[in-house]
């Protein structure tokens, strides 16, 4: 192979590689900003679903997540996705409630995934 080759192989395997490199970056924080502002959703449709009374039984879990407490286990978000489907699917409760409901348990799942240990 003649060195003009060579060279022109390493260059566009270096500009290969930038641009992959730069790629990853840009997706990496478009990914950061879209966690965030699911975060930060997720923790005020909690906030308004949160009731006084309990009356829709996900209190518990709603008050660990809006501590935001780092301690919530897989379980727990399974517990609170769960009950998240109940109130979800119960006719019985506004709709609005159930919307807000259904937000949190994507967020629970969301949660849910990042704990899965491979």
């Amino acid at each position: 192979m003649s060195d003009s080759i060579t060279i022109a192989l390493f260059t566009a395997i270096g500009c290969a590689t930038a641009a992959f490199t730069a790629f990853s970056i840009k997706t990496s924080s478009r990914l950061a900003r879209i966690e965030t502002w699911l975060e930060i959703i997720g923790l005020k449709t909690a906030k308004i679903l949160h009731s006084p009374g309990d009356a829709l039984g996900i209190d518990s879990y709603l008050d660990k997540y809006l501590k935001q407490d780092q301690s919530l286990s897989y379980e727990d978000w399974t517990a609170l996705k769960l009950s998240c489907e109940k109130v979800e699917s119960n006719a019985a409760v506004p709709e609005g409630k159930r919307l807000m409901a259904g937000f949190v348990a994507a967020v629970a799942i969301h949660n849910m995934h990042k704990r899965i240990k491979l």
